[in-house]
């Protein structure tokens, strides 16, 4: 697997490209739940007007979750949300995301699992951190400091939109 390009070259777009981290509720929203708001993001993505930027390990949280008895899908189905994640997907190089974390010593999350999409969010360059997690969103203020902005999808759609009409 290549890393920091996507497996599959999305189409052009002639929208400037955004970059963003997506937790992995996220992510269920846009695969599995059908949201509105992650399915706005997930159309979004296939367009290439946003580049989904994950990690080893926040593909992997993804497809363990996926794959979970709770959410009824098949080994089969759940692999093939996973691999069409991925192949949507920039996979960061560890020793980005290695960096990230030695240059960003205070950025903690008061869940410790989730730390992988701060550290991720500055390997990646990415302009938003998208989740639902109360916790994470509050951790995830720090990182305005980097040029990066915690968003719910909802919000970051509706800031998104209102740029769009200025």
């Amino acid at each position: 697997m290549t890393t920091d390009r996507p497996c599959a070259q999305p189409p052009e777009s002639p929208v400037p490209t955004r970059r963003m981290v997506f937790d992995t509720n996220v992510v269920l929203d846009m695969l599995h739940f059908g949201n509105p708001a992650g399915l706005r993001l997930l159309d979004a993505v296939r367009r290439g007007e946003i580049v989904s930027i994950v990690s080893r390990a926040s593909l992997a949280e993804a497809a363990v979750v996926l794959s979970r008895p709770a959410f009824g899908l098949s080994p089969e189905s759940a692999g093939a949300l996973a691999q069409e994640w991925a192949s949507l997907s920039r996979l960061i190089p560890e020793d980005r995301i290695d960096a990230a974390r030695s240059a960003s010593p205070g950025l903690r999350c008061r869940d410790p699992e989730d730390e992988k999409f701060l550290h991720l969010s500055i390997a990646g360059q990415a302009e938003a951190l998208v989740t639902r997690d109360k916790v994470l969103l509050k951790a995830a203020r720090k990182l305005r400091r980097f040029g990066i902005e915690p968003a719910t999808p909802e919000s970051w759609l509706l800031s998104h939109d209102s740029q769009k009409k200025s």
